[in-house]
């Protein structure tokens, strides 16, 4: 029922936006202030890259002291918790710069413009990988795959514990449902929008219909083979 409630309410918070976005004529509103958002955005991305690097320096740099009994596993709670940081505003970081690029092409910006968010993509695609390496810093006992490993996730998951496992499988699960539920509000949003506007979102709406295929018969079929 809570499910259900929540999706209720994000539907009528959905259709309410949408109705708002229509009535203000969405696609000038964003022409307009295409420069702002690129540079906004470009500025959160970059940001959160910083603090995504100055999580990792202060990871490798805790993990050089020489500590022992009761600080030590301070240090390794307080390591984990730094990696999980790191990894958060790494990702969000590559979001907002995707997004960023996204709007500069679009709403036609200078070419410098464009170059610099294509720069801020390729950084935090570097920082990304970089953050991934790191955890070796926080498990420097365990037989842990490079970054560039193909099996790379395979690997990780079996160099982990019941107990760890079942932390990632929680949270897994919880982002899978999540996942679905915000995908099927955006297609919802665009059949709104394109109803509404006369401007077709059919591409995206297929885009969003084929990942969520994808994933769903994804984790149905890995769950049923095992």
């Amino acid at each position: 029922m809570k499910t259900i409630g929540k999706m209720l309410v994000g539907a009528m918070i959905g259709f309410f936006a949408t109705y708002t976005l229509l009535a203000s004529d969405f696609e000038k509103t964003m022409e307009s202030i295409g420069l702002e958002m690129t540079v906004v955005l470009g500025g959160v991305s970059f940001f959160l890259g910083l603090l995504c690097i100055m999580n990792i320096w202060q990871i490798k740099k805790k993990a050089t002291a020489s500590l022992t009994g009761e600080e030590e596993d301070l240090r390794d709670e307080w390591q984990y918790k730094k990696y999980s940081d790191a990894t958060l505003a790494g990702n969000s970081s590559l979001i907002f710069a995707i997004s960023t690029l996204g709007i500069a092409l679009v709403t036609k910006q200078s070419l410098a413009l464009i170059i610099g968010a294509l720069l801020l993509v390729i950084t935090t695609l570097i920082c990304n990988t970089a953050g991934l390496s790191v955890i070796k810093f926080v498990y420097p006992d365990r037989n842990l795959p490079e970054a560039s490993d193909k099996n790379y996730a395979k690997k990780l998951l079996a160099a982990t514990d019941e107990g760890e496992r079942h932390v990632m499988l929680e949270g897994l699960y919880s982002a899978y449902n999540s996942t679905n539920i915000l995908l099927i509000g955006a297609m919802g949003l665009f059949i709104i929008y394109s109803v509404g506007s006369g401007n077709s979102q059919l591409f995206a709406i297929l885009v969003i219909a084929i990942v969520l295929v994808t994933v769903n018969t994804q984790y149905m079929f890995k769950v049923r083979s095992k």
